[in-house]
């Protein structure tokens, strides 16, 4: 029966085999090879041969990849790797290596070549656990795209499951658990949300022995200090201005929070707020820094020294 390379898929998580009308599982070598073109695109034969028989001479490990390939291509009726120097996998063989979510929140995430095990192949051991460790770190950013795309469209609830699993798969993630302390506080959960900072402390004293970072702190401040908003509201209902800014982005202006903290409830109150002190110390940046969380629009005007002698100088 004639095999076609569109029949076929490399299947390179969890469990690498080659699918097609039956399956067949790939050694660890022959995994590592193909999740190698499939990574990077292409290779070149020489170091692909050193790293896959790291323990022979050079000559011996490019036989060996040579018997490798012919091999594959017996067995499967096609040939799913061209080139001489330069090895790349035919351009018409699919792989699982593209960027894909999984379909609930807590299932678990896919882990490239499976558990198969590479330590006594010291330089390629090394480079799949690069890639292991690359594809984690873009299968969470991916989730966390997808809570942050979740809450956008005002699904707090949905976005608050992705942010949670986020949070419980990297317990190290202050990123992780300032998202399940917003989340909770937009749902209307105060308590819920400072739980979540007091969970977030626990586990950094517990893996690092450190306390949460001052943006960490400067978010759980703004939370209690602000009223919780009505857990009935409508999903997406909007929250002030200043307060639903400060929550996305909390303010990193350190040793300002009480300040931070007057002017938002002097603007809550619809009253005026006038800034004074000593030169330097950083008044306009606290002004700006606020207006620009809140989204307001505004107008800036900046005075100088000598503007008092001419007549609407400020207005000029």
């Amino acid at each position: 029966m004639l095999t076609f390379l569109t029949d076929l898929r490399l299947r390179l998580l969890n469990h690498p085999a080659v699918l097609g009308r039956t399956t067949h599982a790939l050694e660890r070598r022959d995994a590592a090879l193909l999740a190698w073109l499939a990574w990077q695109g292409a290779a070149n034969r020489q170091e692909l041969a050193r790293a896959l028989w790291p323990e022979v001479a050079p000559a011996q490990a490019l036989a060996s990849l040579r018997q490798r390939l012919f091999r594959l291509r017996r067995t499967l009726g096609v040939e799913l790797v061209q080139g001489r120097e330069q090895l790349h996998l035919h351009p018409a063989v699919a792989h699982d290596l593209a960027a894909t979510l999984p379909e609930a929140a807590h299932e678990a995430e896919d882990e490239l070549l499976g558990g198969l095990d590479y330590s006594d192949l010291a330089g390629l051991d090394e480079r799949v656990e690069g890639w292991r460790a690359r594809w984690r770190s873009e299968a969470e950013a991916r989730r966390a795209g997808h809570a942050e795309a979740l809450e956008a469209q005002g699904r707090l609830a949905d976005a608050l499951g992705w942010a949670q699993a986020l949070a419980q798969a990297n317990p190290l993630s202050e990123h992780a658990h300032r998202r399940v302390m917003r989340l909770h506080y937009r749902r209307g959960d105060r308590a819920a949300a400072l739980a979540a900072f007091a969970v977030c402390r626990a586990a950094l004293r517990a893996g690092l022995e450190v306390d949460a970072g001052e943006e960490t702190q400067a978010l759980a401040r703004l939370i209690e200090r602000s009223e919780a908003p009505r857990a009935l509201q409508p999903l997406g209902a909007a929250l002030p201005a200043a307060l639903h800014a400060a929550l996305r982005h909390p303010p990193q202006l350190v040793g300002r929070d009480a300040a931070w903290a007057r002017i938002d409830s002097a603007c809550a109150a619809g009253q005026w707020v006038l800034i004074v002190g000593e030169a330097g110390i950083g008044k306009s940046r606290l002004a700006e820094e606020f207006l620009r969380a809140a989204g307001s629009q505004a107008l800036w005007l900046k005075a100088h020294a000598g503007d008092a002698g001419v007549p609407h100088a400020l207005l000029a």
